[in-house]
């Protein structure tokens, strides 16, 4: 251990006496001992999993249990933790301290290969840590997105970690044509950054209308007055799938007389707000519905006939609880939405 290992560990939790055991053993009795995740991976592990609060975690890659139990320790006590390794020569070394942890009711332990057994356990993960045969790394990300038609394995929002993908630097040195280790490993990576969504905006559009009677109640406009709003739209994409379409609505006055033209609507219209119009929005009312949504609308976001939209209408508030602007966004089926009932 160098100083600067060393260092880390001193500034660390300190280790558990049964993981500290377990660490020792797989050096004793285990071949290639380096495999095991070790205490600093080990407590980042427990740290993600406290963090992230997942339900369901999958772990490809048991080897001798050290991570296993780490992850076990961060999950609530409804929490479910799949470990999957295929030498089965380590599964009752890992099963003994299973047996002997106070979170090994958590975990269950599976052996074989991985791409066979993990379809067959019939629901989704909310982590999903890769710790396995290096050379089926593609292979595993393809399980769990469902390619080849087979059912998806992950969620919108599940989270990957992949261990080893830096290989010890191997990916960036020529690769020897028998390498299929560090060759997988290149593919995995490719496969990674290849599919990564990217935010952005288009079809913006900027228009001034004359404010309807229900629009001027909703923004708490003198109903004996005209009124011009200033509606905002735009379609939203994830790389170059279309996902959202929103229409921003704020009276003309807030802007002071400022030239449109000068402003940037690209933006996020409550930083727009704030910059421009010198107001903050503290709080807004939601209200939300499944719709077929316009024609154009639909059009925009390329449904399909059967493809309904989740629509969210607020009423957004300043600090001095006065409405500042009302905001209509769109959703396609690219998100997936969760609700907290909080009851008092």
């Amino acid at each position: 251990m160098d100083a600067l290992e060393r260092y880390i560990h001193d500034f660390s939790s300190p280790e558990e006496e049964l993981l500290h055991e377990l660490d020792r053993q797989t050096h004793l009795q285990v071949v290639q001992p380096r495999m095991l995740s070790g205490h600093i991976q080990g407590k980042l592990l427990e740290l993600l999993v406290r963090m992230l609060r997942p339900r369901n975690i999958l772990e490809i890659g048991t080897f001798t249990g050290y991570s296993a139990l780490c992850m076990a320790a961060g999950l609530e006590e409804d929490g479910v933790l799949d470990t999957v390794e295929v030498d089965d020569e380590l599964e009752e070394f890992a099963a003994s301290f299973f047996r002997r942890s106070p979170h090994g009711q958590k975990i269950r332990q599976h052996i074989g290969s991985a791409l066979d057994i993990v379809p067959t356990l019939g629901y989704t993960f909310d982590l999903v840590f890769i710790d396995g045969d290096k050379r089926e790394y593609p292979d595993y990300y393809r399980m769990l997105m469902g390619d080849g038609g087979s059912k998806v394995l992950v969620h919108s929002g599940s989270i990957l970690i992949a261990d080893n993908i830096l290989w010890s630097g191997k990916i960036v040195e020529p690769v020897a044509h028998n390498d299929r280790h560090t060759q997988a490993l290149l593919e995995f990576n490719r496969m990674i950054r290849s599919i990564g969504r990217v935010p952005h905006s288009d079809n913006l559009m900027v228009t001034r209308e004359t404010a309807m009677p229900e629009l001027a109640a909703k923004l708490g406009l003198d109903p004996e007055r005209e009124h011009t709003l200033v509606f905002v739209r735009r379609r939203v994409l994830a790389d170059e799938t279309p996902v959202l379409y929103s229409t921003d609505i704020l009276p003309l006055a807030l802007f002071g007389g400022k030239r449109l033209d000068t402003i940037d609507f690209s933006r996020p219209i409550f930083e727009i707000v704030e910059q421009h119009c010198h107001v903050e929005v503290t709080e807004t009312l939601t209200t939300l519905q499944a719709v077929q949504g316009v024609p154009g609308i639909r059009r925009q976001l390329g449904l399909r006939p059967e493809q309904a939209l989740l629509q969210l209408d607020e009423i957004c508030y300043s600090r001095t609880c006065k409405p500042v602007l009302c905001c209509q966004t769109c959703y396609t089926d690219f998100f997936d939405f969760a609700m907290v009932r909080k009851l008092i």
